[in-house]
């Protein structure tokens, strides 16, 4: 039987800690997967139960002295503050202590005792080493290679061997203390991940057989009724069965501004009511909520390697059994070939060991990966893995579906035409076919019924209505006290087709807009022009989008030339392709990728979920999205805010950088200090302040792809119908 599970692991604090716990679970029989997601902290293993079981997982991590905690709850929160981060753990303490030993041994060595002072520089290296020697030597046991741990141990006790204590311990108290360093600043990244898991509820009051019970959310069936008050967060997906609240849906999707929820409204888990009171009926269970689901692409996509950090790996395998055979030559070639003095060549081969671990560079990918990822997801925009972030960075054609994704996905009024010789006035024109169309459920009746309750039209009642599929609406309306017959819908329906399109309708049709005419007693009285309007934000997400460096904007979309023009020139895109069917689509995505640029495609539906994995990132619109389209795609926009969009863009060209510079400063930090050593320039004290200090700038660099310096803005309310439409 294949079981998954999710481990935190806690006191991992380098890269290397990291490969030796994924190494070392892999040897288990039974174990068919382990990978250690370093920058999340986490360990994910696939095993066959009846061969292993979680307890030998967990033993194994603690034979190598780190700590497992379950998949239902993370490592406990450690200290961000370096002082803090010492005292909170066992480590850490013993670090402190060998750091007082030392000073006091160091001063006792100058100025009073040497061999006291030599004593207790010995006990510092026996405290402050311990940690490092015994997952040094479990490492060596279990997978047969060398870790940090193991090649500090080792320059260490060197050090000791040829007579320079002070030496000795002053490395192993800069490693503990460097070691501690990077994890306080390790935990700042992983916070971002940890507070998305802290926003789940874990209880829920739940009305049963007319008695409130707060039960786990775990407990909670499909179809409880769930009771929600001011301050709380709603612990599971929902639909309001009563009262009305202003509902926080910031720990979601970024919104800042409260959303009014009432009878009727769908909710989301997690998110907060502000003030009113809701009770909910439960649509979801816990493990299939809009949260959780968020929390699994998350996680997902901190386990899985980005092309950087697989590159990187591979150059690290290679780069520290060079190292450590180019130590071994230093310390045996010339004092055997050329008769130079063994202890100082030994020393300079102890300075490369402590170099050997290629640290820094491990830990240049997956810490600004897991910092922009944090940061997107705090943003409502959601990236499966660290592949398609890198992606993001690199995108120069945007191409875009039209209905639902730059448009609203809903039709809407925009001008009403009184015909000539009629004396009704528009608005009136508007009263009477909302009144046809009262009980209508076509999305175009419902949009003049919208329009007309918004536009407060005089109310007029119809009676013997009745609908014809394809055409549209008739019935009787009483107007200006006479009983009048009144057709409503398309154009070629008006005195049983006898009057049918005229040459202005034609033009306005082929300007992307549809044509609703209202008859009176079987003459033309006045036009209703509709349209799926653009987003509010969809011109200014496109030029945000051209801001980061988008050279070409597509519409990609499967509606008639006339409506996919239109769009294009309300929002400012470049080109439109129309007309196009679904795998018409996915041929327009690869031609745009002939030219050798990255190509995002943005849309919702399930006829783009083809060319959403057809692109290089495909991005779904979340809230309004298709399931086919979420899962095709490898970014969701949460918030369905087009800005998303550019601020994802963003963060993906900020993160390739900090990336480039990650890399380029460990590797030249690398080499200067192989150099040096080699020549006998550094000491070994120098090379341990080194290795850590290059370690902690690329993590403190890797942080700015959490801190983008622009954000999404924040998502404006839904806009009632203008008034200005009407002629």
């Amino acid at each position: 039987m294949e079981t998954r599970a999710s481990v935190a692991i806690e006191g991992m604090d380098c890269p290397d800690c990291a490969r030796s716990i994924e190494r070392a679970v892999s040897e288990l029989r039974g174990v068919r997967f382990a990978t250690v997601n370093f920058a999340a902290g986490e360990l994910l293993v696939e095993f066959d139960a009846q061969a292993t079981d979680r307890a030998a997982i967990d033993g194994r991590i603690r034979e190598l002295g780190y700590e497992p905690h379950g998949a239902e709850a993370t490592a406990p929160t450690r200290p961000t503050g370096w002082i803090s981060a010492l005292l909170a753990t066992a480590r850490g303490r013993a670090t402190l202590i060998a750091a007082t030993v030392l000073a006091i041994g160091f001063t006792l060595d100058t100025y009073v005792d040497g061999g006291v002072g030599g004593a207790l520089m010995l006990g510092a290296v026996a405290i402050g080493g311990y940690h490092s020697a015994r997952s040094g030597f479990q490492a060596l046991r279990l997978t047969r290679s060398l870790d940090m741990n193991a090649l500090m141990t080792i320059a260490v006790i060197g050090a000791v061997l040829i007579g320079d204590w002070p030496e000795a311990a002053s490395v192993v108290v800069l490693f503990a203390l460097g070691n501690t360093l990077e994890a306080a600043t390790l935990q700042r990244a992983r916070a971002a991940l940890t507070g998305l898991i802290a926003i789940a509820p874990t209880e829920a009051r739940v009305r049963r057989n007319g008695d409130e019970l707060t039960l786990p959310v775990g407990d909670v069936r499909i179809g409880d009724t769930v009771r929600v008050r001011p301050g709380e967060r709603i612990p599971l997906d929902g639909q309001v069965t009563d009262g009305n609240a202003a509902v926080d849906h910031s720990p979601m999707t970024g919104e800042s501004v409260p959303i009014d929820r009432s009878v009727g409204d769908e909710v989301l888990a997690g998110t907060i009511v502000v003030s009113g009171y809701i009770e909910a009926r439960v649509t979801s269970l816990a493990g299939e909520t809009a949260l959780a689901r968020v929390i699994r692409l998350v996680e997902r996509s901190q386990s899985e390697r980005s092309p950087s950090q697989r590159l990187v790996d591979r150059f690290a395998a290679l780069y520290t059994p060079v190292v450590i055979a180019l130590a071994a030559a230093i310390a045996i070639v010339p004092p055997i070939v050329l008769g130079q003095p063994f202890e100082s060549w030994v020393y300079r081969a102890l300075v490369l060991l402590v170099i050997a671990c290629p640290c820094a560079l491990v830990i240049s990918t997956p810490v600004a990966i897991m910092a922009g990822i944090s940061s997107l997801a705090r943003a409502g925009v959601l990236v499966k893995s660290g592949a398609h972030l890198e992606a993001l960075g690199d995108v120069r054609v945007l191409a875009l579906d039209k209905t639902g994704t730059l448009t609203r996905g809903r039709p809407e009024i925009v001008e009403i035409l009184a015909a000539a010789g009629q004396d009704l006035p528009p608005l009136d024109l508007l009263g009477i076919a909302a009144g046809v169309e009262a009980r209508s459920e076509h999305p175009i009746g419902r949009a003049i019924v919208q329009r007309g309750a918004h536009d407060l039209a005089p109310p007029y009642s119809a009676r013997d209505v009745s609908l014809v599929p394809g055409l549209g609406a008739r019935g009787t309306v009483t107007i200006r006290g006479q009983d009048r017959a009144v057709t409503i819908g398309a154009p070629r329906w008006l005195r049983d087709g006898s009057v049918g399109e005229t040459t202005s309708m034609r033009d306005r049709r082929d300007d992307g807009l549809t044509v609703i005419i209202v008859g009176i007693d079987g003459a033309l009285a006045g036009e209703m022009l509709i349209a799926d309007p653009p987003r509010p934000e969809a011109a200014d997400a496109i030029l945000a989008a051209r801001d980061t460096g988008i050279r070409r904007v597509t519409i990609v979309s499967g509606d008639h030339r006339g409506a996919a023009g239109r769009i294009a020139r309300l929002v400012g895109v470049d080109e439109t392709r129309s007309d196009l069917l679904p795998d018409e689509k996915v041929a327009v995505v690869r031609s745009l990728r002939v030219a050798g640029d990255r190509v995002a495609m943005v849309g919702d539906g399930i006829n783009d979920g083809p060319a959403l994995a057809a692109a290089d990132v495909g991005i779904a619109m979340g809230r309004g999205g298709s399931g086919i389209a979420t899962e095709a795609a490898g970014v969701i926009l949460m918030r369905d805010d087009l800005r998303g969009v550019a601020h994802a863009l963003r963060v993906g060209q900020l993160t390739r950088a900090i990336i480039a510079e990650n890399i380029a400063f460990a590797l030249v930090a690398k080499i200067l200090f192989l150099t040096l050593g080699a020549l006998g320039l550094a000491n070994l004290w120098v090379a341990v302040a080194a290795d850590m200090g290059t370690s902690l700038v690329v993590t403190l660099n890797s942080l700015r792809a959490g801190s983008p310096r622009e954000a999404v803005p924040t998502a404006e309310g839904e806009r009632p119908p203008s008034r200005a439409g009407i002629a």
